[in-house]
């Protein structure tokens, strides 16, 4: 098992210290490398570090219990996908869009995770404000915003959120989710 996968986690408590570039770098280059349907690669990415403008209004846009510890990190990254392919020409409506950039995200969290860079995913934000900050053509669809940056004090929390930033990891056994020729529910 890669150790990035074990220990990487969504962390709530991130240093001031700035991500250097060739470590952005390299965890966009990892993007590059992750699978999809036809190779279309569908995802795109905005990223920002605090103190610019793209940063506030993808800082604005997340959920109050998001913003309340996001503000910390020194990078925040959108994740969009284009929901639609060229393919030889013609143009493919994907079912697919979200998977990939699934994919994609995973690889850019695992890699910084390699890089000793914590990640934390958000659902929690405002799509629509998203849309229209970042003048998103039809066809982009906002995915998530990560949290990216280093480790940092998690004391430093309010107190709720330390709780929860020093919960153990529980993940269910592969037993609970996987079975030979039919479906555990």
């Amino acid at each position: 098992m890669l150790n990035a996968i074990t220990h990487r986690k969504s962390e709530l408590a991130f240093s001031d210290k700035p991500v250097e570039k060739d470590k952005i770098s390299s965890i966009f280059e990892a993007v590059r490398w992750a699978p999809s349907g036809y190779n279309a690669q569908p995802w795109r990415y905005i990223y920002s570090c605090k103190g610019e403008a793209a940063y506030n209004n993808i800082l604005s846009s997340l959920a109050e219990g998001n913003k309340a510890w996001a503000q910390n990190a020194p990078i925040l990254v959108l994740s969009i996908m284009h929901t639609e392919y060229v393919i030889n020409g013609k143009v493919i409506s994907s079912s697919y869009a979200l998977h990939d950039a699934g994919i994609a995200n995973a690889y850019l969290m695992l890699q910084a995770e390699e890089l000793g860079l914590a990640t934390h995913p958000m659902g929690g934000f405002d799509k629509q404000k998203i849309i229209s900050f970042f003048k998103l053509p039809d066809k982009y669809e906002p995915v998530l915003v990560i949290a990216l940056g280093y480790r940092g004090d998690v004391n430093s929390l309010m107190p709720e959120l330390q709780q929860r930033a020093k919960r153990a990891r529980i993940r269910k056994e592969v037993e609970d989710f996987t079975d030979k020729n039919k479906l555990l529910v």
